[in-house]
């Protein structure tokens, strides 16, 4: 099903410089930032952190070249529950929406857009101000797909899509009204996979949907199901399916969804702090699979004051693994 695209193209308002390799300090060790989001392409490994110590705080850029993170230079002011995405086909970040704080939660509708090796504001037309929203990649249609939210006056439920030049607004009905679901990109079924989030009116749910680019469907997995959660992270495996991990109200646990089917693959049972070699449970986790460690990766540890180097966890053979920087 083919769908117009947004008239307005990219339009560069402001543009932060993210500096030259020279000028990033390669001694200077990526740190554990308390704000910071975290988007890595499954195939190619090309890997982006962007972090500050808190909301509202110009942040720092950080690029995985080589194997190794090199500071790129300042990125964009950092916001609270933005949504942070890599699209592959463009090359491009995109950062989007946020609030600056929990506690006077007013939605924005700031898009940055990191590519040639700067930061550039969209100017054109994009989705409404929103917080909480999520965002998923999909290489086969090379679009990233962005849903719901907390808008300035509701809950949202509206279904976007973002080609590498423009946004366009989907005419799609889908999930009901919710803000922080997980989603993902499962490359063998072919479809965006969200699961939870909060919904307006009815709170946390553990519902499963697929969205195929012409129409979302309700799923009836098999077996046992994730606990009823908001803020999961979620990320493709590239063997098929995809990953999700803790969330609110839910430990430190990982799943898998793959063929209809849920499967606990670890349960993440630990306290706030982490022990035991199990890291924290958390939400809005800087979680994804990573191609050169061919294993699931998270960043950070959310009761850690800031380090350097930084907090890595891999999880490999059933188990989670600290690593170093």
């Amino acid at each position: 099903m083919a769908f117009p695209l947004c008239a307005a193209a990219i339009t560069v308002a402001t543009v932060v410089n993210a500096g030259t390799a020279a000028a990033a300090g390669h001694d200077e060790a990526l740190p554990n930032y308390p704000l910071a989001y975290m988007a890595i392409d499954a195939e190619s490994g090309v890997c982006m952190i962007v972090g500050s110590e808190e909301s509202g705080a110009k942040s720092a850029t950080w690029l995985r070249e080589d194997g190794e993170w090199k500071k790129v230079g300042e990125g964009p002011k950092l916001l609270l529950t933005s949504t942070f995405e890599y699209h592959a086909a463009s090359e491009t970040f995109v950062l989007l929406g946020g609030t600056l704080s929990e506690q006077h939660r007013v939605a924005t509708d700031d898009c940055w857009l990191f590519r040639n090796g700067r930061w550039e504001e969209f100017d054109g037309e994009k989705p409404p101000a929103r917080y909480r929203s999520e965002m998923s990649y999909d290489p086969n249609r090379e679009r990233i797909v962005l849903f719901g939210g907390v808008g300035t006056m509701a809950f949202l439920d509206d279904t976007w899509e973002f080609d590498g030049k423009a946004w366009q607004k989907i005419d799609v009905t889908g999930p009901f009204q919710r803000y922080a679901p997980a989603m993902a990109f499962d490359r063998e079924s072919k479809t965006t996979v969200l699961f939870g989030g909060y919904k307006a009116g009815a709170a946390y749910n553990n519902e499963t949907w697929e969205y195929d680019g012409e129409s979302w469907r309700q799923i009836d997995p098999q077996g046992k199901l994730p606990i009823h959660r908001f803020g999961g992270a979620m990320t493709t495996n590239p063997q098929g399916g995809v990953a999700m991990f803790s969330g609110f109200v839910a430990d430190a646990d990982l799943w898998e969804y793959r063929k209809g089917a849920w499967k606990q693959i670890h349960d993440g049972r630990a306290p706030v702090h982490a022990t035991d070699g199990i890291p924290a449970k958390r939400r809005w986790a800087a979680f994804a699979y990573d191609p050169l460690e061919h294993a699931y990766v998270l960043y950070g540890e959310p009761n850690a004051e800031r380090q350097s180097p930084a907090i890595w966890w891999k999880f490999t053979d059933g188990k989670w693994e600290r690593l170093k920087n």
